[in-house]
């Protein structure tokens, strides 16, 4: 018995269809072939970071301006020292052959600006939360226990012995302080065990600046992965980073030898000055920089903690 038409032309229109879908799932695998293998053919591991150079005139260019920055915050201006044309005369090869550093480094260390060693009070001005910049002119004679001391100081007892030659380390402080590692193969720096607010952006900071992309533990030495996998930007960036956090006052000046960060433990005496702090700026301009009152500011935030810590004695 012959089919009927309308039979036959649903068998031809199965067909068709198989036909159809089979072309539409070889075209659909063959799409998802090509992108996996182009996914694989183009992941880097380095990722941004391979795109990154070195410059000492931006480098040093990033430090006047972060002090110069400062200066209108809180710092003193007169505090900070600039090198004479031919580089700091007392940083020397020979006088840094102890920590071990590229000529890159010495040379990088000889244009740096500093900040003088200790304000009126002789106690270190903070540039960061709890942390000093290390004044490389003052800081080391380049040579034995004191050479080794400086490397434990700036770069943590904990990752001392993976520096590499090219990375020198750029901060200290006595209470817990900031680990910056600056990386002059790349021209970043590393901000070791930086809190999640400058790590991840939880949208509520439209102007955040993210961290460099890259997987160290596929690309770098062992020794060096547990410290690379930790974020970093562009020198540049940085120092555009650490001046935003001032002007948002996350990092809250108490006064120069004085820094704090919000993110403090609520319990803390510190935590407690915070918020009047923050207010006191924010009354005299604060971030408008160029009309900012730093002079009446910083009286208005010494007469303040004075009050605090008498309200503090009376007490006790």
């Amino acid at each position: 018995m012959s089919a009927s038409p309308s039979q036959s032309d649903a068998s031809s229109h199965a067909v068709g269809d198989d036909e159809d879908m089979s072309a539409h799932e070889v075209d659909i695998s063959s799409q998802s072939s090509a992108s996996s293998s182009s996914q694989a053919s183009i992941y880097n591991p380095m990722e941004d970071l391979e795109g990154m150079s070195y410059s000492q005139e931006d480098t040093v260019r990033a430090f006047r301006d972060y002090y110069a920055f400062l200066a209108k915050m809180y710092v003193d201006e007169s505090l900070i020292i600039n090198p004479p044309s031919g580089g700091w005369p007392s940083i020397t090869k020979e006088r840094y052959r102890g920590m071990g550093k590229t000529d890159v480094v010495i040379e990088l260390l000889r244009h740096l600006p500093y900040l003088d060693e200790f304000s009126g009070d002789f106690l270190a001005v903070q540039t960061a939360p709890y942390t000093t910049f290390w004044n490389f002119v003052l800081g080391c004679n380049g040579s034995g226990k004191e050479a080794e001391s400086t490397k434990l100081y700036t770069e943590g007892p904990q990752f001392t012995d993976s520096i590499p030659a090219h990375v020198i380390g750029l901060s200290s402080g006595e209470n817990d302080p900031l680990l910056f590692l600056l990386d002059t193969q790349f021209g970043v720096i590393y901000w070791i065990e930086a809190p999640g607010y400058v790590k991840d952006n939880d949208g509520s900071n439209p102007s955040f600046i993210s961290p460099i992309s890259n997987d160290p533990y596929d690309w770098a030495p062992e020794h060096e992965a547990d410290w690379r996998h930790e974020p970093c930007w562009s020198v540049a960036d940085f120092f555009t980073l650490l001046k935003q956090l001032c002007l948002q006052l996350k990092h809250v000046p108490l006064k120069p030898q004085q820094v704090v960060y919000v993110w403090a433990s609520p319990s803390s005496w510190y935590m407690s000055l915070v918020p009047p702090v923050q207010d006191v700026y924010r009354q005299h301009g604060w971030p408008d920089v160029d009309n900012f009152r730093k002079e009446k500011c910083q009286a208005a935030i010494k007469a303040l903690l004075a009050a605090r810590e008498e309200a503090e004695d009376a007490r006790e």
